[in-house]
């Protein structure tokens, strides 16, 4: 997993299901992005380099495997971090 390097118009602005979400404040955007149990945590794991899966599972103990897939998703599907295949 690694942090996507985008443009703001390629991953800000969307709702979970893609369409835009209507906001003019950026902490509320941010926060629409952001937002969840896991997902700041992973991502600022993230800032320090790429990890694979378990190591970043590692990093984040108290997450299920089941909330932490899902928690790594919607990120992914908002273009904020990519998941390489080896």
């Amino acid at each position: 997993m690694e942090i996507k390097n985008a443009s703001s118009a390629d991953c800000c602005g969307l709702e979970p299901t893609g369409g835009p979400v209507k906001t003019h404040c950026p902490v509320e955007a941010t926060i629409n992005l952001i937002g969840g149990k896991y997902k700041a945590l992973i991502l600022w794991k993230l800032m320090e380099g790429t990890l694979r899966f378990s190591q970043l599972h590692k990093e984040v103990p108290h997450a299920t495997p089941k909330m932490f897939t899902r928690q790594l998703r919607e990120p992914e599907s908002r273009a904020l971090i990519s998941r390489p295949v080896y």
